[in-house]
């Protein structure tokens, strides 16, 4: 009985000493000297700044450390869940994956902390289709959701929102700041006109290239106008289905601040809704007018108007209706503009307006569009002395410089081209009027290679 006991105690002896020395135990229970304790704060705090800038895989393997790093693994982890590092299955296997995980997860330790999805690019297949519930489970079970990207895909319709009349309460995003549906194709006015008051905190909005097939666009926009009190930031880019009545909407509801703007490619906008906009949309900051109708008149009322108070970067790229000089004019009034885009005439009529006359412009980046191949560089070294906030200044061109010496071009250029490659703007001219100064970075793009794809989604 006696040796019974005494093994008993001995076991238990031998299991205590095996415990203090588990490594869990050993790293979380044994207390630490003040430095070391320090160190491990500071180790802490250094991985809180670094995990943002992390992948998915290395944030797996750092949640292995301790428990500390465990628990922020996980939470970045899960803030924004990604889909498209799987080592066997495609991103939309996984995403199915997780919205059927969704129910049975704990809400506040996981599905509570999503806060970004991003499901660009993301295709059915002809074997597996997105979940018709997904959009259902997103609104029960991620409530913390901020920013939704949806642009590119082809799942998101009517259909997936399953809104009537009796529950259309219930699907609301209360947190939601940013939305992306660009490029979708079945992108309809009445599903917008669906999500817009279920966003009631909407700030980003990007409606770009949505085709006139699916409708999406003018009614929905000014649904978002109308419901989103906190929308700052609208971009509907080559979107076909734009026009004045949306601009209207975007000018006339007076509790949203809208700030930026982005009408690159909306052709059939006109300058009765331009003109809307300059009158009521005094907070804007950003403005992209490119490849749109705009005329002198317009473009005058954003630069000298009520909307140029706080106006910090504009675009009239392409806007072959514009007046040159009265533009130029209206340009060299502006006290406002950090950031402006042209066209080579307008930037010409600015050289030719400034000659002797003293204009004080805080103008830092500056692009010019379509460079013409005969361009002296003389005019650059113009632009620095006209505009002395000059910082960056970049000039754009259709064209490859090779295609200088090919046989649709003259004999009499060619040679030119030829005898003064430092005389015209090239990139050997360029490449020397940053070495000769300090002041100024200059720099040619070529639009031929800011091409993303060959698909119809990047045209």
């Amino acid at each position: 009985m006696y040796h019974t006991n005494y093994n008993n105690n001995n076991n238990n002896n031998t299991w205590s000493q095996v415990k203090k020395f588990d490594p869990l135990i050993f790293t979380d229970g044994v207390p630490l000297f003040s430095d070391q304790q320090q160190q491990v704060e500071n180790i802490n705090k250094a991985f809180e700044y670094i995990i943002p800038h992390l992948d998915s895989t290395t944030i797996a393997s750092c949640a292995l450390v301790n428990h500390h790093f465990n628990t922020i693994c996980n939470k970045q982890l899960w803030r924004i869940p990604r889909f498209d590092n799987g080592y066997l299955h495609g991103a939309l296997h996984l995403f199915n994956r997780f919205i059927d995980l969704l129910p049975d997860v704990r809400p506040e330790q996981v599905a509570h902390q999503v806060t970004q999805l991003n499901l660009t690019e993301m295709e059915e297949s002809l074997y597996e289709n997105v979940r018709p519930y997904f959009f259902e489970y997103l609104i029960r079970y991620t409530p913390n959701l901020q920013i939704l990207n949806l642009s590119k895909t082809n799942f998101l319709s009517t259909h997936s929102l399953q809104i009537n009349t009796a529950n259309s309460y219930q699907f609301t995003f209360p947190h939601l700041r940013a939305l992306d549906l660009s490029y979708c194709d079945y992108i309809s006015d009445d599903l917008l006109l669906a999500l817009a008051p279920a966003l009631p905190q909407l700030q980003y909005l990007r409606l770009d290239s949505l085709g006139t097939g699916a409708g999406g666009g003018e009614r929905g926009l000014a649904a978002f106008a109308d419901h989103c009190d906190n929308l700052a930031s609208v971009s509907v880019r080559y979107n076909e289905t734009i026009k004045d009545g949306s601009l209207m909407a975007l000018a006339k509801f007076g509790k949203i601040r809208v700030k930026e703007v982005d009408l690159t490619g909306c052709a059939y906008i006109t300058d009765t809704g331009l003109s809307t906009m300059a009158r009521f949309n005094i907070n804007l900051q950003y403005l992209s007018l490119a490849k749109t109708t705009c005329t002198a008149p317009t473009a005058e009322m954003f630069l000298v108007g009520r909307s140029a108070r706080y106006l910090r970067h504009l675009d009239l790229g392409y806007c072959m209706d514009l007046d040159p000089y009265r533009v130029a004019k209206a340009l060299w009034e502006n006290k406002t503009l950090a950031r402006l885009a042209v066209s080579m005439p307008v930037a010409q009529a600015m050289v030719d307006f400034a000659q002797g006359r003293l204009y004080s412009t805080p103008i830092e980046f500056f692009v010019i569009h379509d460079l013409s191949t005969d361009m002296s560089i003389q005019f650059l070294r113009d632009l620095v002395v006209i505009l002395p906030s000059l910082k960056h200044i970049t000039f754009t061109q259709d064209y490859d410089e090779m295609d200088t010496y090919m046989s649709f071009y003259t004999e009499s250029n060619t040679s030119t081209l030829r005898s003064k490659p430092s005389s015209i703007i090239s990139k050997q001219s360029i490449r020397e009027f940053n070495h000769s100064q300090h002041r100024v970075i200059a720099t040619i793009h070529n639009d031929r290679e800011t091409i993303e794809g060959l698909t119809l989604h990047y045209w």
